[in-house]
C-alpha cells in the first residue's frame, strides 16, 4: 500500500519525517503521534506511517518503536479547511503547521513531514509525487493540482527521521480530503402559476423551489420575484439560481399569471360628487363612495395658468381617491384631459389615469398652439386598471394660451468703470408693453457685480416675461502727477521736496518717496508718488528727477571808509561772502599796500561741495599827509625871485615820514607858467631832501603877478600835491 526508497545511495544516521499524500477519507486537521529518536547509527529509517508514535517500517526490529514525542499537524486545502471541493484541475495550495523538532538520538537530523495526494481508495504510486518539510514551523506548498476526474481525493501524511527530505516517500496518514467536481446542481421548480387578481395591485403569490447537487447535496437556490411576492396581473417570469461548492451554476423559471376578473361595467363619477352618473347605474348601488378631493396645479401656477404656445405642461395635485367594497380589487380612478373651450369632440392629446390614492403628476399634454382659453376636465372611474378611452367630466383647471413677449434689458455698450453713481439699465418688449427693472447687488462699487431683471407683467394679449443683465464694474484709473515747481533748483541747505495730485481728485491723495540726495549739489533727487490701489480706484504712480545745482555766492571786499594814508604798515582788507554758510573767501594783495600808491586786495571765495566759487576786488590809495609847507601866499613873492619851496611829508600820525629813497617830484605850475629852478638846485625838478625835509628852488622869473601852485607829487602817491605862493610884480622904480 505505502511505498519509500529502501536506498539513497549514501550512507546516512538516521532521522524522522513527516509525509503527507492525497488518500483515505476520514482525515483530521489535527494529528497526534508519539516519535521518539533511537541511540546510534542506522543503516535504515525510522518511518511512522500512521503517524501514531510507533514504527511501521525499516528501524523498527533495530531500535526502539517508539519514536518520538506526540506531532501536531494542521491542513488547510485552497482556504477551505482539511477538506475542500474544487474544479477540475484546479491549482492547489495546501499549507498549515507542524510541532516536528529535532532529536537528540540523532544529532544533525530532522522531523520531517511528507504529503502526498492520492485517490480513494488508494492504489499504486500518487502521479504528483510528494512535497518534504523539514522540521518546526508552518509550510505550504503549490505543487499539486486537482484531478481531472470526479471524485473525493485524499491528502497523506508521514513522518520521518532523516538529514535531508527525499521525493520517494509518500502515503500514511489522511489528513484531508479533496472532492472533485464537475457536475451543475438540479434545480427544480414549479410548473406555470395561474391565479386571479385579489387587489389592484395583483395577487400574492407562494410556491417553492429546491436544488441539489451530486457532490454537495441540498444547496440553497434564488428565486426573483421571491416566493410571497405581489404579482401584478398579467404573466411574470420567475427566475432561480443556484451554484455548487465548485462555483457550477444552474438555472430554470417558470411563469406565475394573474388574471383579471370579468367587467359587467363601469362606476362612473363625472362631477366628483360621489354619485354614478355613468355605467352601472342601476345595476350597483348608485353612491360609489364619498366626496373625492382632487386639487390641480398647472405649470405651478395653481389651477389657472397664462402659457406660451405648444408649452410643455405639467398638471399635478393630490386626490383622496380610495378602493371601494363594492368591487375588490377596483381602484377608483382619476382621468384626466384637456378640451377646447367650449368642449367639442375627443381631445386630441388622449387622457391621463391616476390609480389610487394620493398625488398625482404627468407631463403627458402639450399646450395647443392656438391661442385661447382651453379646459382641463377630471373624472372618476371605478376598475381594475386605466383605459386610455376615458375623458370629460369636471372642470378643475384653465389655462390661456398667449402669445409670447420678448424682454430685453441692458446696462449698454460699457465700459463700466466705477465713477462713484449707480448704473443703470434700460428694458424694452416686444412686440409692446412696458417692463419693470429691479437691481440686485452692488450697482455703485468696483469689484461688486450688478444685476438688472427687468420683467413684463403681461396682458391680455401677451404672456409675461423677463430677461436680465449682468455686469461687473470695474475699478477707475487713476493719473498721479509728481513736480518740484518751476525751478531753479539751487542748493539751499535744506532738501527740496515735491507735490503730489490725483485725478479724480475723490480718489484721494498719494503719498511721495524720495531716492537720492534732495538737499546737497551735484546730486539727482527722485520723487515718486504712489496712489495706492483702492476699493473703487486704481493704483497710479508718477515720478520725477530734478538735480540740485551749486548756489551762487557773492563776494565782497573793502579796506573800509579810508582816508589811506601812510602810516609805515601795511593797509589790509576784509571779506566777505554770502550766503555767510559757504564760509570765507581768501585775500590776496597786489600793488604796494603799505607806502603810497595803489593797493588792491583781491578775495576769492574758492568753489565747494554746494556753493559756485565768487571773487570780488578793492582797491585803495595810499597817500602821504603832507605836514609843512603846504603853501605860502603871504606875503607876496616878488617875480623874477626865487621862492624856495619846502614840503616836509609825514605819516597819518604826523611822524615824519621823508627819506632820500622817497622822491618828491615837481610836475608844473598852475596856471600854466614855466616851471624852473633856481641855480639847477634841482635837477630832473626832483626836491632835494635836506634836514627832513624836501627843499624846491622855484625860479619865478618871468611870472606875471598873480597866486600860483606848484604842482607835485611823492613818491608813488598818484595824488597831485600843491604848494601855494602868490606873485607880485613891483612897478618901476622911477628915476
Amino acid at each position: 500500500m505505502f511505498s519509500r526508497f529502501s536506498s539513497h545511495g549514501v550512507l546516512l544516521r538516521t532521522g524522522l519525517a513527516l509525509f503527507i499524500a492525497l488518500a483515505a477519507l476520514g482525515a483530521t486537521s489535527t494529528l497526534t503521534v508519539r516519535t521518539a529518536y533511537a541511540a546510534g547509527d542506522a543503516t535504515c529509517d525510522y518511518v511512522d506511517d500512521d503517524l501514531d508514535g510507533a514504527f511501521a517500517e525499516d528501524c523498527s526490529a533495530v531500535n526502539p518503536t517508539n519514536i518520538g514525542a506526540s506531532q501536531l499537524v494542521t491542513v488547510d486545502i485552497n482556504g477551505q479547511g482539511p477538506n475542500a471541493t474544487v474544479a477540475p484541475g484546479a491549482a492547489l495550495t495546501i499549507s498549515g503547521s507542524t510541532s516536528l523538532t529535532p532529536s537528540p538520538y540523532c544529532p544533525g537530523c530532522v522531523r520531517q513531514l511528507y504529503i502526498s495526494v492520492a485517490p480513494n481508495p488508494v492504489v499504486g504510486t500518487p502521479s504528483q509525487g510528494s512535497f518534504c518539510k523539514n522540521g518546526l514551523g508552518t509550510y505550504s506548498t503549490s505543487a499539486f493540482t486537482a484531478p481531472t476526474v470526479d471524485g473525493t481525493y485524499l491528502i497523506l501524511g508521514r513522518v520521518n527521521l532523516d538529514y535531508v527530505c527525499y521525493g520517494g516517500y509518500w502515503g500514511g496518514t489522511v489528513i484531508g480530503t479533496l472532492t472533485v467536481d464537475t457536475a451543475a446542481p438540479v434545480i427544480t421548480v414549479p410548473s406555470a402559476i395561474s391565479t386571479p387578481m385579489t387587489s389592484a395591485a395583483g395577487a400574492s403569490v407562494t410556491y417553492s423551489a429546491s436544488a441539489n447537487d451530486a457532490i454537495d447535496g441540498d444547496i440553497p437556490v434564488s428565486c426573483a420575484p421571491p416566493s410571497g411576492s405581489t404579482f401584478a396581473a398579467g404573466t411574470t417570469t420567475v427566475h432561480c439560481s443556484a451554484a455548487d461548492a465548485a462555483g457550477h451554476p444552474a438555472e430554470a423559471s417558470f411563469s406565475v399569471t394573474v388574471t383579471v376578473p370579468a367587467e359587467t361595467c363601469d362606476y362612473i363619477d363625472n362631477n366628483f360628487d360621489g354619485l354614478v352618473d355613468e355605467g352601472c347605474i342601476g345595476v350597483n348601488p348608485t353612491n360609489i363612495g364619498a366626496s373625492q378631493l382632487v386639487t390641480v396645479n398647472i405649470n405651478g401656477q395653481g389651477p389657472n395658468a397664462t402659457v406660451a404656445p405648444g408649452a410643455a405642461l405639467t398638471i399635478s395635485g393630490n386626490t383622496s381617491l380610495t378602493p371601494s367594497p363594492y368591487c375588490p380589487g377596483c381602484v377608483r380612478q382619476l382621468y384626466i384631459s384637456i378640451a377646447p373651450n367650449p368642449v367639442t369632440g375627443t381631445p386630441s392629446q388622449g387622457s391621463f389615469c391616476k390609480n389610487g390614492l394620493g398625488s398625482y403628476s404627468t407631463s403627458a399634454f402639450t399646450a395647443p398652439t392656438t391661442p385661447g382659453t382651453y379646459y382641463v376636465l377630471g373624472r372618476v372611474n371605478l376598475d381594475y386598471f386605466c383605459y386610455g378611452g376615458y375623458w370629460g367630466g369636471t372642470l378643475i383647471g384653465t389655462f390661456k394660451v398667449l402669445p409670447a413677449s420678448t424682454t430685453t434689458v441692458t446696462f449698454g455698450p460699457g465700459p463700466f468703470v466705477y465713477n462713484g453713481s449707480a448704473f443703470t439699465a434700460t428694458a424694452s418688449v416686444s412686440p409692446s408693453g412696458t417692463a419693470t427693472i429691479t437691481y440686485t447687488g452692488d450697482c455703485t462699487n468696483a469689484g461688486s457685480t450688478c444685476r438688472a431683471t427687468a420683467t413684463f407683467a403681461g396682458s391680455p394679449t401677451l404672456l409675461p416675461s423677463t430677461a436680465t443683465a449682468t455686469i461687473t464694474i470695474a475699478k477707475a484709473p487713476t493719473t498721479t502727477a509728481v513736480t518740484f515747481g518751476a525751478g531753479p533748483f539751487a542748493y539751499t541747505g535744506s532738501p527740496f521736496s515735491a507735490t503730489a495730485t490725483v485725478s479724480p481728485s475723490a480718489a484721494g491723495s498719494a503719498t511721495i518717496a524720495y531716492t537720492g540726495d534732495c538737499t546737497n549739489a551735484g546730486t539727482s533727487c527722485t520723487a515718486t508718488a504712489t496712489y495706492t490701489e483702492s476699493a473703487n480706484y486704481l493704483g497710479s504712480t508718477a515720478t520725477e528727477t530734478i538735480t540740485i545745482a551749486k548756489a551762487p555766492t557773492t563776494t565782497a571786499v573793502t579796506f573800509g571808509a579810508g582816508p589811506f594814508v601812510y602810516t609805515g604798515s601795511a593797509f589790509s582788507a576784509t571779506a566777505t561772502v554770502s550766503p555767510a554758510a559757504a564760509g570765507t573767501a581768501s585775500i590776496a594783495y597786489t600793488g604796494d599796500c603799505t607806502n603810497a600808491g595803489t593797493c588792491t586786495a583781491t578775495a576769492t571765495y574758492a568753489e565747494s561741495a554746494n556753493y559756485l566759487g565768487s571773487t570780488a576786488t578793492g582797491s585803495i590809495t595810499v597817500t602821504y599827509a603832507i605836514c609843512a609847507a603846504g603853501g605860502d601866499t603871504s606875503p607876496a613873492k616878488n617875480s623874477g625871485s626865487t621862492i624856495p619851496v619846502k614840503v616836509k611829508v609825514c605819516t597819518a600820525g604826523g611822524a615824519n615820514a621823508g627819506s632820500t629813497a622817497l622822491v618828491v617830484k615837481a610836475l608844473g605850475i598852475s596856471p600854466s607858467a614855466s616851471l624852473a629852478d633856481s641855480g639847477k638846485a634841482n635837477p630832473g625838478d626832483v626836491f632835494r631832501f635836506d634836514d627832513g625835509q624836501y627843499i624846491f628852488n622855484l625860479s619865478t622869473k618871468g611870472f606875471a603877478a598873480g597866486a600860483y601852485t606848484l604842482d607835485y607829487t611823492v613818491g608813488n602817491d598818484p595824488t597831485v600835491y600843491h604848494y601855494a605862493f602868490v606873485v607880485r610884480v613891483d612897478p618901476p622904480k622911477k628915476s
